[in-house]
């Protein structure tokens, strides 16, 4: 249901019966989970301090750290957890020197149960400003070995290619730590 109209799901195309049920493609669902990460906007960064343990609690957040940079934020408060990983770790923006680049991997995901959503961070300091990228090139990776989602998910379906075609871009101002940043759809890959 939604705003109490009911939604017809779409059949698969052949019976694919899993725990002895019919499976259906689906827009919708009662147990989803959404996460805001790297929004759009205007704004100035905050300038935070890290505990002595390397640890930061920020809003409904815990972000951990290995040697003053960013391994991983958490979202533990949800009902199927979150994290997003950063390999190696995100450097402090301050510490870059001029001229300077850094790259390394991300991931999203859940407690590990669906799978994530993964690709390249690249962040590069010109001037007194630094830009920071996100490539989702890896895409939406599903964890379960299944014979459906094998199908649902091979490496040419658009549900684990959809990712790629967004870049995130951000540039900071270490002077003023004003900062602007933006999605952006790009061509498919």
């Amino acid at each position: 249901m939604i705003d109490n109209n009911e939604i017809k799901i779409d059949n698969f195309p052949f019976p694919m019966p899993k725990d002895n049920q019919l499976r259906y493609y689906s827009r919708y669902s009662y147990d989803c989970m959404l996460v805001e990460f790297a929004n759009e906007k205007e704004g100035v960064i905050e300038i935070v301090e890290i505990d002595d343990d390397g640890i930061l609690k920020h809003k409904d957040s815990i972000i951990r750290f290995d040697d003053n940079k960013m391994a991983s934020i958490t979202l533990p408060n949800t009902k199927h957890g979150f994290i997003v990983d950063f390999l190696p770790p995100f450097p402090d923006l301050l510490s870059i020197q001029e001229g300077k680049s850094f790259s390394g991997k991300i991931s999203f995901k859940d407690n590990n149960r669906m799978g994530k959503l993964a690709g390249n961070y690249n962040l590069k300091r010109t001037c007194d400003a630094i830009f920071i990228v996100i490539d989702l090139s890896d895409g939406w990776i599903p964890c379960n070995g299944s014979f459906l989602t094998k199908i649902l998910f091979g490496k040419k379906s658009v549900f684990r290619n959809w990712p790629k075609t967004y870049l995130y871009s951000q540039r900071i101002d270490i002077k003023t730590f004003e900062t602007k940043s933006k999605w952006e759809r790009i061509s498919k890959r």
